[in-house]
């Protein structure tokens, strides 16, 4: 190919693609099996995107997007990755192809994407699960997605499909063990207070700053020094061991809610406080410390009367861990 940029991605078919953006030398050309959409690159210019026909092997990337001017091209983007999607689509490879996030994304509890469920930090990989039968630009659907590092289920609006790009490797995950966790510890709860310092406000389903929910701001802090743990405070409850509140050290969770359901968390700081993002209607609306005691203010003594037990992380999040 000499020159030229290249996108190369392993499919089982492809449609025709039309670009307005590669000007008078676009085309498709079909050879020895091979489907090409081919653009020498200059000024201006995005480079070359090549599908490959494998029907043996569908869907399955071997290299990535290279083209270094791909990504500000938005509506070129936004084709690629729907036409990917859809060729994929029922195959079956298409739950494992992983896909990173190119900037932060919001993701949401339903295809209407009207609820904010949770948000991927740049880099994060996720699978699509779901894809409508018909998704065409300009107007995409949603997908349904899987993020890889906690198998966290839920929505990206198809108009963010373009912020995606084929990972280059599969995600791995690393086993911790209890010291290497201990070790980190202080740094997690350090990630905690400098977000306390920066202006923020309670956003639910916020997981990449400024402004988090209470599980997000947990998962974000551990996340900071390499320890993943599940996104909802009802699934940390159930990853971490549970220990009895006399026993709390620093790093530790501390669940709060009723005896039938989690509805909040916090981490425990040492000497009797724990740092946490609450709301507005029973908070601080956003992060703050609070007491683990009676004494506290009115905010402090709301949350102790719902205190519901407290947890230790003794392991990094692994694929296949939970059931949700």
């Amino acid at each position: 190919m000499g020159g030229v940029n290249a996108f190369h991605a392993t499919i089982a078919k492809t449609s025709d693609l039309v670009f307005p953006e590669f000007g008078s030398r676009e085309g498709t050309a079909s050879v020895d099996g091979e489907r090409r959409i081919v653009e020498e690159p200059g000024e201006g210019k995005v480079g070359a995107i090549w599908l490959r026909a494998s029907p043996g092997n569908c869907a399955q990337v071997f290299s990535r997007m290279r083209s270094p001017n791909f990504s500000s091209c938005s509506s070129l983007r936004k084709k690629v990755m729907v036409e990917l999607l859809q060729t994929s689509r029922g195959s079956a490879q298409s739950t494992t192809i992983e896909y990173s996030c190119r900037v932060n994304l919001d993701l949401y509890d339903g295809p209407e994407c009207a609820s904010l469920a949770t948000q991927a930090a740049a880099g994060r990989q996720l699978r699509v699960l779901t894809v409508p039968e018909k998704s065409v630009p300009p107007d995409p659907q949603a997908v349904e997605v899987c993020l890889c590092e906690d198998d966290y289920r839920c929505w990206l609006s198809g108009h963010d499909v373009e912020k995606l790009e084929l990972a280059e490797m599969p995600y791995r995950a690393i086993a911790l063990s209890d010291p290497e966790i201990k070790e980190r510890l202080p740094g997690a709860i350090a990630f905690a207070q400098e977000a306390m310092d920066r202006d923020n406000y309670y956003l639910w389903g916020g997981t990449v700053g400024p402004n988090y929910d209470c599980s997000g701001l947990i998962q974000a802090a551990f996340c900071s020094v390499g320890i993943w743990l599940p996104r909802d405070a009802d699934q940390q409850e159930s990853f971490v061991q549970e220990i009895p509140i006399v026993e709390l050290q620093p790093g530790d969770l501390i669940f709060f809610g009723s005896a039938d359901k989690i509805n909040h968390v916090g981490l425990y700081l040492g000497e009797g406080k724990y740092i946490h993002s609450s709301g507005k209607d029973m908070g601080r609306n956003g992060i703050g410390i609070d007491l683990l005691s009676e004494q506290g203010d009115a905010i402090s003594q709301a949350y102790y009367q719902q205190l519901r037990g407290a947890g230790r992380v003794l392991a990094s999040y692994l694929p296949g861990d939970g059931n949700w």
